[in-house]
């Protein structure tokens, strides 16, 4: 089944001060053993796509409007181990494993919500 992405989020860029908007959905990582919560970032289709073609989690950057792969600059990937849509396929909860030193959020914690 895939998402719904006819849902709209409006974000102002942090670029341009431009408020934009974005069609996605909610994406929540957890740890795939644990069921540790990780991280809270949106999806839009292409990040969908590419999450689906790698089986590595990609967001939507709001703060730079672009694709974004999770670890591309720090080694922490998160391998997609399974994937649960809600019932509006408006949100989805990953289950993955953290690769490389097992850090999850860009402030060098294990989790965003620490």
């Amino acid at each position: 089944m895939r998402p719904d992405f006819k849902r709209l989020l409006l974000y102002v860029s942090k670029k341009t001060s431009e408020i934009k908007m974005l069609k996605c959905i909610v994406a929540v990582i957890e740890d795939a053993e644990t069921k540790e919560s990780l991280i809270p970032a949106f999806m839009n289709e292409e990040a969908w796509l590419k999450t689906q073609e790698t089986k590595i989690v990609h967001f939507w950057s709001t703060s730079r409007d672009e694709l974004w792969r999770k670890g591309a600059t720090s080694g922490n990937e998160l391998e997609v181990i399974y994937q649960r849509l809600n019932c509006d396929r408006t949100a989805v909860l990953i289950g993955v494993k953290v690769r490389g030193d097992g850090v999850a959020c860009h402030t060098g914690k294990r989790s965003c919500f620490q």
